[in-house]
């Protein structure tokens, strides 16, 4: 180590180790965290600088740490890099016990110290074994280039720039298309199977003046595929990405060039650079992409080291998608030019993580639902029912910005001759023991069918359609009411013309493979997600799950208190100055003998306030409160079993 050969061969050495331990699994956790590049407008450039980043980074900051402690003594700087060997193989050491879930705990310790103690004797005592070292050192760039140009990494990275289609369109009409998400149609609907017009009166009023599609289908069960499939007018490809040089034609490249354009995205990168201007920085682009992957990649580094990281970095770079700053910078864009034009956002509402209430309030919530394990509701139904009625507080506060969203259009003099749609790109499932997210048989009511508006330029009264239509029809519906022609085959069918004789039982299912499930299946699963919806919250308080106040107090007559442990952040105590009012609540049930599903009524400060359940085998409470129900300061919370 003696000179710049020496500091040379101590460098390979941390470089190929380091790229093994750390840029590895970092890489790794990129790969799975695709879905947050779109948001993100990444480009391929940015990935070389990120892959240079974690390549170079780590070895350059060990071995600076290695020269200072050199210039206290040779010896020092020995002791040092020694200990940087021996640390990197007990991580690596560690990732291939823990990765799997292999081994007992006392085998995640052993391993790697073992693995430690033993590579520095063999550095120390075999030529050879300093040499493996050096020669790992061709690891890291190996490591880098597979990451950069093999998927799906590669489809971000140095991507031509796609042809932009540039057809005459000679009418006069503006198209404005808002693509809402992860809501199901089974949300919205009463037990007439009617759009509920007390909780949503806004989509209801939309439906008074539309086409309603009653009987549309999703193509795909995550937004990755699906809202691409709902731009293109083609069934998702499972492998591909939610980015303009995976789908270059689309609804914005068919138009965005002929007509003034304000597009919003979230979750895709579909509008290419030449239509849709972004001026983020690099950093803003970079730090949250790492924080993705390091949050991803935790289970690969011991003491949650890695997410310790990704949490710092998201608090300092935040995945920019939180739905109001995008509803309010929509609103202020909007073009209203003589013509035609295009505006079309796609907004994360009502998609979790579900903290607004119908007012826009928010309240403090884990990033995952309480319950959710691997988008799998617990077997405990408490969960899965308080999943649906906080979905439905927010289904009520994307009502109201649908509502804010339609009035700007009103007072442009947008709205009477506009093309206007409104379409969610997949639904949610809210049963007990079954996912939420990924599509099945048991929840293909749930996740497939999904809300479809169109309201035609000039049309005034509503019409209720029931034949079976697919999300991949609207784009072949736009450019039918525009009358141009789409210069790409399209899947999809104008909602205009005749009804496609095509099956319609092919879905995506979370972008790895193909499902197919007849329609009699998925007409079976959203007639009991209706039922389910209306039996759980009925048509009172969301709040008290349908129950009324007087009911319930004459249900508490006789009923004793039941003991808990309050274990929600910031207990009860509630804050205006702060905004900070803790209306989710759970916590450990202390009283014996309570039983898993036990309805439970909640009184703060002597009110009844929410009903919720128990669960986890009546260990445990989780009930929801509205905020308006605190008072200043602390608030005392009683639950009452009747």
């Amino acid at each position: 180590m003696v000179g710049w050969e020496g500091t040379g061969f101590a460098a390979a050495e941390l470089l190929g180790l380091t790229a093994l331990a750390i840029a590895q699994p970092i890489f790794d956790g990129l790969e799975r965290s695709t879905y947050a590049f779109p948001t993100l407008k990444i480009d391929g450039y940015d990935f070389l600088i990120l892959a240079v980043l974690l390549i170079l980074g780590p070895p350059a900051l060990l071995i600076a740490v290695e020269l200072t402690a050199g210039l206290l003594s040779r010896a020092a700087r020995g002791w040092v890099h020694l200990a940087w060997i021996g640390l990197l193989v007990a991580l690596i050491c560690w990732q291939a016990v823990a990765l799997e879930g292999a081994g007992s705990a006392l085998a995640r310790i052993v391993i790697p110290m073992l693995g430690l103690a033993g590579s520095v004797v063999l550095y120390l005592r075999f030529e050879a074994a300093r040499s493996l070292c050096r020669i790992l050192g061709l690891a890291a760039p190996v490591l880098a280039g597979l990451f950069l140009f093999t998927a799906p990494i590669v489809n971000f990275t140095f991507a031509a720039s796609p042809r932009i289609p540039k057809p005459e369109v000679g009418s006069r009409t503006p198209v404005v298309l808002i693509v809402l998400d992860e809501l199901p149609l089974a949300g919205l609907l009463d037990s007439e199977a009617k759009i509920d017009a007390r909780r949503f009166p806004h989509f209801a009023a939309l439906q008074r003046q539309s086409d309603w599609f009653r009987n549309a289908v999703t193509v795909a069960d995550s937004t990755e595929q699906a809202v691409p499939a709902i731009l293109s007018g083609d069934l998702p490809d499972p492998d591909g990405v939610a980015i303009y040089t995976d789908h270059p034609e689309n609804l914005f490249t068919l138009l965005g060039s002929s007509l003034p354009s304000e597009i919003s995205e979230s979750g895709t990168y579909l509008c290419p650079p030449q239509i849709c201007t972004t001026h983020s920085a690099l950093t803003d682009r970079l730090w949250p992409a790492l924080g993705t992957g390091l949050s991803t990649a935790n289970e690969s580094f011991p003491f949650g080291l890695a997410d310790g990281a990704a949490r710092e970095l998201n608090r300092r770079y935040p995945l920019d998608n939180a739905p109001d700053p995008q509803v309010r910078r929509f609103l202020d864009s909007i073009k209203a030019p003589p013509g035609g034009s295009l505006n079309a956002i796609h907004v994360v509402l009502p998609h979790d993580p579900w903290r607004y209430t119908p007012s826009g309030r928010t309240y403090p919530t884990g990033l995952l639902p309480l319950g959710l394990s691997v988008e799998r509701w617990s077997r405990s139904p408490g969960y899965s029912i308080q999943g649906l009625q906080r979905m439905t507080l927010q289904l009520s506060y994307t009502d109201r910005v649908l509502g804010t969203l339609l009035q700007r259009l009103r007072r442009l003099g947008l709205y009477g001759g506009a093309m206007v749609a409104v379409v969610a790109d997949h639904g949610a499932a809210f049963i007990p023991g079954q996912s939420r997210r990924l599509l099945s048989t048991a929840n293909a009511g749930w996740i497939l069918r999904v809300p479809l508006f169109v309201k035609l330029p000039g049309q005034r009264r509503g019409r209720t359609i029931s034949r079976p239509v697919r999300t991949i029809d609207l784009l072949p519906t736009i450019a039918d009411v525009l009358g141009i022609r789409i210069p790409w085959r399209v899947d999809g069918r104008s909602l205009l013309g005749p009804p496609s004789r095509a099956g319609l039982n092919t879905y995506v299912r979370h972008g790895k493979d193909v499902a197919h499930i007849p329609r009699a299946t998925i007409e079976r699963s959203f007639a009991s997600a209706v039922a389910r919806r209306n039996r759980l919250l009925g048509r009172g308080d969301i709040y008290t799950l349908g129950s009324s106040r007087a009911e319930l107090r004459g249900q508490l007559r006789a009923a004793d208190p039941i003991e808990v442990s309050v274990e929600s952040p910031g207990g009860t105590r509630a804050d205006p100055a702060t905004g900070h009012y803790p209306s989710l609540l759970y916590g450990s049930i202390l009283t014996p003998g309570v039983g898993d599903g036990q309805p439970l009524t909640a009184e703060l400060d002597g009110r009844i306030v929410a009903v919720g359940q128990t669960v986890e085998g009546g260990t445990r409470f989780t009930v929801l409160v509205p905020p308006s129900a605190f008072r200043p300061g602390e608030n005392r919370l009683q639950f009452f079993a009747p």
